[in-house]
């Protein structure tokens, strides 16, 4: 870090989103960083601009409005450093995961290996996945040239060969490669190889002349070791790279932000590293942000990271696509009554082809966006290698979490998709800050922790869910809170039954809990639990619902039980 980065004081942090341009603002304020403005505006990835510049101008406009600070010119994009006026930033963080999946195609020597571990570093890449090659799929080099010249990738992900491993194997596939490559032509390709180490020279060598070669650790250094974390933020360097070529703006933008224009789901996952490590009380975080184009769901336990983005996954651009990897009762179980199959394929339709960017009208609308929200989750959950239902805390993200007409709607979402057992906070990301302070990170490791401490992010509040598949109308656990004055609350969780205790945001309370044998408070089944909770906007939530939460079968009870655990976040 540069002493110039270390004394930077006024930060801008952009994220070019799918449906919209972020910019947060942050200065010190009495000594500390603090979140002073953002400012919003529809992306402008697509047409008629094609140039996401468009977008951040009308959203810097919104800070400047409130700020009276000017931040861009006719002559810049934006005003860095800050001028003898006092306008413009000393430093500029960006983020992306706006634009169409790249095309990606996956090589490896073989399928359970070295093709798996590929498969694994691009789980958090924003890709569709149109062909895989190995040496065992059972066609001739000729048969797999000519499939990656039909799938016409933007990018090509290469793993292959323990280090000092297999040599003439990788070697031929970086021949069908080069082939590939010459024979698409228009452009650089994107190669990210991360195989055997002592052919990394070799391989680019062969390839850099008709491609942009990327060469990351290999992924499975030894049989059986997968590491994919480095060769996921080379992978990473690529993506925005693809992107840049026909994106306007985008060049610009890596430019000002010192070459790291980093996407946006790995942006999150370096803040998140960063708390679970001991700079916060928490050390099993997770982050689920729920966009127009992607659902990314990340956690962190003890530093170690988990990431998971789906580009066909969202309540937008995507809305089709999760109804259809979904299946539509994994959406409709969550509308009230008897569901219309024409009704909610012509609202998706809608969502995904006319109107993506929209904000719900009215109740029917609400409760739809929020089946999407649920049902784009627990997809991009399932799908997810190793994240468990037990966390100390829950960030929720996105525009659909964000701009719920009350963070009740917002935390109720993460508890029906999530299920989580136990006891957890849960906070709302309503400015989008975890990625764009984790990309502000890597300049300014100080920044993030300020903002933190200083109400970056809304506190919902505790919940304590329970883990029970029974349905009975029996009590499930008994329980007392104690605040910080010693003033006790006795309570009781009913099963089916969501409700809610007395806990202001900034005050701490002791909660012990005892559960019936066969229900598990977070301890185990039958296991008393006794910890400290964190108040919130929604006080303490206790969730007797069951896990997984399944709304009942019957549309009359169903329509009764989501009018109430709506009504049990929302009121009061």
């Amino acid at each position: 870090m540069t002493n110039q980065e270390h004394r930077a004081q006024t930060i801008l942090a952009i994220d070019f989103g799918a449906a919209t341009t972020r910019a947060n603002l942050f200065d010190v304020v009495e000594g500390v960083y603090r979140h002073i403005a953002t400012g919003e505006a529809p992306s402008t990835f697509g047409a008629p601009y094609r140039d996401v510049l468009e977008g951040l101008r009308h959203a810097l406009e919104d800070i400047q409005a409130v700020t009276g600070r000017r931040l861009y010119s006719d002559q810049n994009p934006i005003i860095s450093p800050v001028d003898p006026d006092g306008h413009g930033v000393d430093l500029v963080t960006a983020t992306s995961s706006g634009g169409p999946a790249l095309r990606a195609v996956l090589v490896g020597l073989l399928p359970q290996f070295s093709l798996a571990a590929a498969a694994r570093a691009t789980e958090g890449a924003h890709l569709q996945i149109v062909e895989t090659l190995s040496l065992t799929d059972g066609r001739t080099p000729q048969q797999q040239l000519d499939a990656v010249y039909r799938a016409r990738p933007e990018l090509i992900v290469f793993a292959g060969g323990k280090d000092d491993g297999a040599r003439e194997s990788v070697l031929r596939l970086t021949e069908t490669i080069g082939l590939a490559c010459y024979r698409l032509g228009g452009g650089e390709r994107q190669v990210v190889y991360a195989g055997n180490a002592a052919l990394k020279d070799k391989v680019s060598s062969l390839l850099s002349t008709i491609a942009d070669v990327h060469i990351a650790p290999n992924v499975q250094p030894t049989l059986g070791a997968v590491t994919t974390l480095s060769a996921g933020q080379e992978l990473a360097r690529a993506t925005i790279a693809a992107r840049a070529g026909s994106i306007g703006g985008l060049r610009e933008m890596a430019a000002y932000s010192q070459g790291r224009l980093l996407p946006t789901a790995q942006a999150a996952g370096v803040l998140l590293q960063f708390m679970s490590k001991g700079t916060t009380p928490w050390r099993r975080i997770l982050y689920a942000d729920v966009g127009s184009q992607s659902t990314a769901v990340i956690a962190a336990i003890d530093g170690k990271l988990n990431l998971r983005v789906d580009p066909d996954l969202g309540v937008g651009l995507s809305a089709a696509a999760t109804l259809r990897s979904e299946g539509l009762e994994a959406f409709a179980r969550w509308l009230p009554g008897e569901p219309a199959v024409d009704a909610i394929r012509d609202f998706v339709e809608t969502k995904s082809r006319v109107a993506p960017h929209t904000v719900p009208v009215n109740a029917d609308d609400l409760y739809a966006e929020a089946a999407l929200a649920r049902a784009a989750l627990r997809g991009s959950l399932r799908r997810a290698r190793g994240i468990t239902n037990r966390h100390d805390l829950i960030i929720g993200g996105g525009a659909t979490l964000a701009n719920t007409p009350h963070p009740g709607l917002a935390a109720l979402i993460l508890l029906d998709a999530l299920n989580p057992v136990g006891a957890t906070l849960l906070m709302l990301d309503r400015h989008h800050l975890v990625p764009t302070l984790g990309a502000t990170a890597y300049f300014n490791p100080l920044a993030p922790v300020q903002v933190l401490e200083n109400g970056g992010l809304l506190t919902l509040g505790t919940a304590l869910s329970l883990g029970t598949t029974g349905r009975a109308t029996s009590a499930l656990a008994h329980g007392k809170l104690t605040d910080e004055d010693g003033g006790t609350v006795d309570f009781e969780i009913t099963a089916g039954v969501l409700k809610t205790l007395p806990l202001s945001a900034g005050r701490s309370a002791r909660l012990t809990v005892k559960p019936r044998r066969d229900v598990d408070a977070g301890a185990g089944p039958g296991r008393a639990v006794n910890t400290r909770v964190l108040g919130g906007s929604l006080g303490v939530v206790l969730d007797g619902r069951g896990r997984p939460c399944q709304p009942p079968t019957d549309p009359a009870e169903r329509a009764e039980a989501l009018q109430t655990w709506m009504h049990a976040l929302t009121e009061g």
